[in-house]
């Protein structure tokens, strides 16, 4: 054998043992890159499993009417008009309910109102059959009360205006509803609740509430959510919220009146969509609303987590389901910051 192939043979069998040397080199370098979840991150995922809760119910606007449903909350909140066009579906279509007044000087019941029929002329309502049922003595019943049936035309080319006692009436006189195209207004002298899928003869006793006045949607959703107390204040603790049943949405009011500024963190054990909405009914951007890839690895427990700057201050928060929810009830851990 010749000194040039013994030269060769050798580096043929030394050449598997520098692979193997390279890959186990490779190996160490990529044990050592060990990723794992931020110590902040891992006692979010410790917390959100804790047998100790706080349960609460969240708010349903949803008990102002349809307009209040998701899909039109940012119209309504920044609309003053307790009726406007919401008496119209989103197909144009005629929603079947029952309007009940109340007189805010007296809390005397005042009337009942409902629309039969109505024309659109495809870019606009020009006429509508309404029926009214008008108590003049103030009393909460409707029981035996005459129908009166109102036919309102050329509501396109300007408004009509109606008076309970005195069926139509002009403008300078004392009406209790303008008919303007789509839009139903009401006196500011009244307040509204709604009857949803009923027809005026079967409503024969004024229900309880709610009662809205005009006025700003976002401030009436404030004080709604505030008088019947679902606000949210603890921070480590796990919140344990369910969803109000058949809405697409949750509200609660989130009390930081006697925090710092600074970074909060919302973690949720669902698939879910957060929007929050100053005092002054502004949209909060978040700084950051993604998972990690080691908490989507290491804790998939938590399916949502976002991140908001906010400030000493109250806010207003709604919980939106998204379509991989399964179950109306939910876990929220919130930790100051990041």
């Amino acid at each position: 054998m010749s000194k040039h192939t013994m030269t060769t043979t050798t580096k043929l069998v030394f050449l598997p043992l520098l692979l193997l040397a390279w890959i186990l080199g490779g190996c160490e370098v990529y044990e050592e890159e060990v990723y794992a979840m931020t110590d902040f991150d891992a006692e979010a995922c410790e917390g959100i499993g804790d047998t100790l809760y706080i349960a609460a119910d969240c708010g349903d606007l949803r008990i102002y009417g349809p307009q209040w449903s998701d899909a039109y909350i940012a119209e309504t909140f920044g609309g003053t008009e307790r009726i406007g066009s919401s008496w119209l579906d989103g197909d144009r279509l005629l929603e079947e309910d029952v309007y009940v007044f109340i007189d805010t000087s007296s809390a005397d019941t005042v009337a009942s109102m409902a629309v039969k029929e109505f024309v659109d002329l495809g870019d606009g309502v020009d006429s509508l059959l309404v029926l009214t049922r008008y108590n003049a003595a103030g009393t909460p019943s409707f029981a035996g009360l005459d129908v009166d049936t109102t036919l309102i035309e050329g509501v396109m080319d300007a408004p009509a205006y109606l008076s309970f006692a005195n069926g139509l009436v002009g403008v300078d006189d004392d009406w209790d509803l303008e008919f303007d195209g789509d839009a139903i207004n009401m006196g500011a002298d009244l307040k509204v609740t709604r009857v949803e899928d009923t027809k005026l003869a079967d409503v024969n006793t004024a229900p309880a509430g709610p009662y809205a006045t005009n006025g700003s949607g976002f401030t009436l959703a404030m004080n709604t959510l505030a008088a019947d107390t679902f606000i949210i204040s603890e921070y480590d603790s796990v919140q344990r919220l369910t969803l109000p049943v058949g809405d697409d949405a949750g509200y609660m009011i989130l009390d930081r009146e006697s925090e710092t500024a600074g970074d909060l963190v919302f973690f949720i054990n669902n698939y879910m969509t957060l929007t929050i909405w100053d005092a002054n009914g502004a949209v909060i951007t978040p700084s950051d609303n993604s998972l990690s890839a080691e908490m989507i690895a290491y804790c998939p427990r938590i399916k949502t987590r976002v991140t908001y700057t906010l400030d000493a201050a109250r806010y207003l928060v709604q919980f939106k389901p998204d379509e991989q929810m399964t179950s109306a009830v939910l876990r929220l851990l919130m930790k100051e910051g990041v």
